[in-house]
């Protein structure tokens, strides 16, 4: 399989395109971080509500006996 580079690539600009990308990529991780530290918040929030769902639930089925 031949490949072949597009007449409008040119190799010369390469550094300049792949810094620009970086330093594109780089300035996105705060708001990276920010959003795995709510999710991560969420997922914990979440998790420790497994805990008292069983409790939640026989109190609901106490109440509707009552």
């Amino acid at each position: 399989m031949l490949l072949m580079i597009p007449p409008t690539v040119t190799f010369m600009y390469l550094p300049q395109i792949v810094d620009k990308n970086l330093e594109k990529r780089k300035s996105e991780i705060p708001k990276v971080l920010s959003i795995i530290e709510e999710e991560t918040k969420n997922f914990f929030q979440w998790y420790r509500s497994l805990k008292i769902t069983p409790i939640i639930k026989g109190l609901q089925e106490k109440n509707r006996r009552y």
